[in-house]
């Protein structure tokens, strides 16, 4: 009887440590989990941080290229404005509208891969319209001025609509249609330095405004 007794007591010892350890086995592997669970939550939120910094960086880069850009071709226009009382032949009278041009070129090629294609065929027609006028390969009438303010228009608007796209996301329904340059291919401008490509231009701007009631 006493060695039953005996056998019992050290049966429920036994199954006492074994729950003992079975109890400890769970907390060491749930401690173990929390681990997994918290090196790999931290490497996602790390990861996610980053992109959303990178993103952040991004816009605050394409706003800032944008109003430089902005900034340089207001002064642009003001000169283009101005071809009338001006004389592009005298060196003096050119030489800060050429550096501005240059100066346009250069910030709108550091800035290219941030925007959009079409905006960057609207910005290389544009930089050669105004080399060509600058440069005298194209001799202008007083008669083109109207011609080029709606030209500046047009780009001013591309620039307006970029940054409200990265501002806003999308462009306002309330947004005017102003001239755009044509396609880059289809007076294939590049190549040319004439007074044919400049016409072609023009023509385009007289069809669209035929069509815009004005």
């Amino acid at each position: 009887m006493s060695t039953n007794i005996d056998m019992e007591k050290e049966v429920i010892k036994y199954k006492y440590q074994l729950q003992r350890q079975i109890t400890l086995l769970d907390k060491a592997l749930l401690f173990v989990l929390l681990l997994i669970i918290g090196f790999f939550g931290n490497a996602y939120l790390s990861a996610y941080k980053s992109s959303l910094t990178k993103e952040h960086f991004l816009l605050e880069s394409r706003l800032d290229a944008l109003k430089e850009l902005a900034s340089v071709h207001s002064k642009l226009s003001q000169e283009v404005i101005s071809l009338i009382n001006i004389d592009l032949n005298k060196e003096d009278d050119s030489k800060l509208y050429k550096d501005l041009i240059k100066e346009f070129d250069r910030k709108a090629t550091a800035s290219k891969s941030l925007f959009s294609h079409r905006f960057d065929i609207d910005s290389n027609l544009y930089l050669w319209f105004h080399y060509a006028i600058a440069y005298g390969r194209v001799k202008i009438n007083k008669d083109d001025y109207v011609f080029i303010a709606d030209v500046l228009s047009g780009f001013d608007q591309s620039i307006t609509s970029a940054l409200l796209k990265e501002t806003l996301g999308e462009k306002t329904k309330s947004t005017p249609i102003t001239f755009s340059f044509p396609k880059w291919d289809h007076h294939e401008l590049y190549n040319s330095e004439s007074k044919d490509a400049f016409n072609a231009i023009k023509k385009e701007w007289e069809s669209f405004k035929k069509a815009d009631g004005r």
